[in-house]
């Protein structure tokens, strides 16, 4: 088994440093960081969890990873409150990675955490990350996501289109546009390919689909304002009777471009968080806190039993329908 010492050896540095990049990287330079963890990575180095607790003067308690790309965002919130109440009455801590993208330093740190799982939150990882956790025998599930093989609680995604579809149709919505990010992520293909299939079912299609830019760092207020601006637009270009917003912040903007051109037309946003219900926003609800609380539950079942047995959980979306 490799040593501390060992690394220290190879990186060039001293015993301290290395202990340092281990403990957190704390006052050392991001190339000794990277540089120390890499030849960590090489020599497969595991930390001995039990001497670092007595080190510290206490033995620390086992740890749930809750990896994801954006925190803040309302329907990211609510599901790291059901992971929060689901954890709260066992032994586990919670420790929450906001990555913003860049998930590189988040797995390399991971091994050296008292970590007992990781729930990975909306996005897919890369063989590499999966060797490294797998490596380090600490199981990881996904949630809202979904991966053939790999342990998945994730939302039904089509469903929820068609039954934004099925509302328009319901409102004898005929020219109907979808307004939408310009990504290309699992819950866009399968929300956007429901929504399409159920028009095509009756005969239709889409007049007009408009996609706005998005940055993992945007502020939400500017989804709202680009979908103001870019609803205006499409109203005073095209003959439309029906709108789809892929999600409520998006169709926040729809709201106050209707009010402002005086237009009354059925739409329907995506999540119903919290402000939706104050607005008379008619959306399809993902239950967000149920599936925190389902990923909080099934994570504490890998950690106790990782047979191997793969466990996937799909939570179906409601209809929300209000009067706007």
């Amino acid at each position: 088994m490799s040593t501390i010492k060992e690394i220290a050896k190879l990186a060039g540095v001293g015993v301290g440093t290395v202990s340092r990049v281990l403990n957190g990287g704390q006052n050392v330079s991001q190339e000794t960081l990277e540089k120390v963890l890499e030849i960590s990575r090489k020599l497969n180095y595991k930390p001995n969890k039990t001497a670092r607790s007595l080190v510290k003067g206490h033995y620390s308690q086992p740890t749930i990873g809750v990896v994801f790309t954006v925190a803040i965002h309302p329907f990211f919130q609510e599901i790291l409150k059901g992971i929060y109440h689901g954890l709260k009455p066992s032994h586990y801590n919670l420790l929450i990675f906001n990555t913003g993208g860049d998930r590189s330093d988040v797995f390399n740190r991971i091994p050296y955490e008292n970590l007992a799982g990781v729930l990975i939150v909306s996005t897919k990882m890369t063989p590499e990350e999966k060797r490294q956790l797998k490596m380090n025998g600490v199981p990881f599930l996904y949630l809202d996501y979904f991966e053939q093989g790999e342990n998945s609680i994730y939302l039904d995604n089509f469903r929820g289109g068609g039954l934004a579809a099925e509302y328009l149709l319901s409102q004898q919505a005929a020219k109907i546009a979808f307004v939408g990010e310009n990504t290309r992520n699992q819950q866009f293909e399968e929300r956007y390919a429901g929504f399409l299939g159920k028009l095509e079912e009756n005969g239709l299609g889409i007049v007009c689909r408009k996609l706005i830019d998005i940055k993992v760092d945007m502020p939400f207020d500017v989804y709202e304002q680009e979908s103001y601006l870019l609803t205006k637009e499409l109203l005073q270009e095209k003959e439309i009777d029906g709108i789809f917003y892929y999600c409520d912040e998006f169709a926040y903007g729809g709201l106050t471009a209707l009010r402002e051109l005086g237009r009354q037309l059925p739409i329907i946003g995506y999540d119903d968080i919290l402000p939706s219900k104050y607005l008379e926003l008619t959306t399809v609800r993902q239950p967000a806190y149920q599936l925190g609380l389902a990923g909080a539950e099934t994570i504490m079942e890998l950690a106790a039993d990782q047979s191997g047995e793969v466990l996937n959980q799909c939570i179906r979306p409601e209809l929300m329908i209000r009067s706007t």
